[in-house]
């Protein structure tokens, strides 16, 4: 049991250190800029914006795999009338489930950014 313990207690603590911090850029592409916490997040690269859509990469943070390129929306309408491509990167909170949560700062909550068209 105690060796049990002692595995899961360096898993939760050695893991965590070789996490990227937030807002740290993705080493092999300095455009993808980590969000997440201590048990995980994503590096998201913003492509660009159209039609009130963001075309955004989304990079897992152990393997810096694409994990997705897609065409992002705003479920509510609000949410993304603040957010340009100057912008939205201090905003994305995580990405979970195919939705990216933005800290609406004008609201002061989070709203989402579903998927409408994936690229890959």
């Amino acid at each position: 049991m105690l060796k049990i313990v002692l595995f899961l207690f360096l898993l939760l603590f050695c893991g965590c250190s070789n996490n990227p911090k937030e807002n740290q850029p993705m080493k092999s592409n300095p455009k993808a800029i980590y969000h997440g916490g201590i048990d995980g997040g994503h590096f998201f690269e913003i492509i660009e914006k159209h039609d009130n859509k963001f075309r955004i990469k989304i990079y897992r943070d152990y393997n810096e795999e694409l994990l997705v390129d897609a065409y992002f929306k705003a479920i509510e309408d609000s949410c993304s009338e603040n957010l340009t491509l100057e912008n939205i990167q201090q905003y994305i909170s995580i990405y979970n489930d195919d939705k990216i949560f933005i800290d609406d700062p004008q609201k002061k909550n989070y709203c989402k950014l579903i998927i409408v068209e994936t690229i890959f």
